[in-house]
């Protein structure tokens, strides 16, 4: 499951392209209860990426499209403040972690074809 995407990042506020690639190498997924499934929540997944992180408690979802979707935790401060802590630096990264996310998925029967 290797592919490149391009991200900017923005250290310090200098602009640097990368390509380095995503790899998914391990997916466990754990299935919502039927009450969440109905409102399109199927489950959760652990996700390892490059040997190097795990992500923790992203949500798989059926959109109202029928498209399979991520979500990546966002939680919110007393301030009113959302933070994320851990999420793909860009939409390319997030497409290309969700495209193999869903593949292994389907690959270990959790999701239809």
């Amino acid at each position: 499951m290797r592919a490149s995407a391009s991200a900017e990042i923005t250290p310090l506020g200098a602009t640097v392209r990368s390509t380095t690639p995503i790899v998914v190498e391990r997916v466990t997924f754990t299935p919502a209860t039927e009450h969440d499934r109905r409102s399109g929540l199927l489950g959760w997944v652990r996700v390892e990426i490059g040997g190097v992180v795990v992500i923790d408690s992203v949500a798989v979802r059926r959109t109202r499209r029928g498209r399979i979707a991520l979500s990546f935790h966002v939680s919110t401060t007393r301030a009113g403040r959302r933070r994320a802590i851990a999420h793909p630096i860009d939409r390319a990264a997030h497409v290309e972690i969700e495209r193999q996310v869903v593949a292994e998925l389907r690959r270990q029967g959790r999701l239809a074809s």
